[in-house]
């Protein structure tokens, strides 16, 4: 679960295309990516491996068609983007507080683990995704161990 704003498409990406912090997740499900990477300043990045890439290049190494860049995140659209994960106001006031924070997000395509911090450029923010599919599986290993046992 996500906060209310988690949909809005708060993130211009290129002019006339908007994108929601769940978009932003989802696109990273989709690319195969471990984790996605939002810094004030910058475009999101997504993990591919050991690499930290701009999304038309990870978007690249997944089909190879050509793929138009996402421009850089102004301080206040990452603050947006990242408030919009906090589902009550007592996470949001502890992060403002903290300035720093950990929670944890889900959509319909993988569960993911939130870092949010605060630095010199702005707000960041690193997620882990987490696939269904491997906590599928391990549910049905667990699921068949203890049916043997009983």
């Amino acid at each position: 679960m996500a906060g209310v704003m988690f949909d809005k498409k708060i993130y211009e990406v290129r002019p006339g295309i908007r994108k929601s912090m769940r978009d932003l997740l989802d696109i990273g499900v989709d690319l195969g990516a471990s984790d996605v990477h939002l810094v004030s300043g910058c475009p999101p990045r997504y993990r591919m491996g050991p690499d930290l890439l701009k999304y038309e290049e990870a978007a690249e190494l997944k089909d190879s068609r050509g793929h138009e860049p996402m421009s850089p995140v102004d301080p206040e659209t990452a603050k947006r983007l990242i408030y919009s994960m906090f589902t009550t106001r007592k996470q949001l006031d502890r992060f403002k507080r903290e300035q720093e924070f950990d929670l944890s997000a889900e959509t319909e395509k993988a569960r993911f683990r939130v870092n949010v911090g605060v630095e010199s450029r702005g707000p960041y923010s690193t997620i882990r995704i987490i696939p269904y599919r491997g906590c599928v599986a391990i549910s049905k290993s667990i699921n068949t161990s203890f049916s043997s046992i009983i």
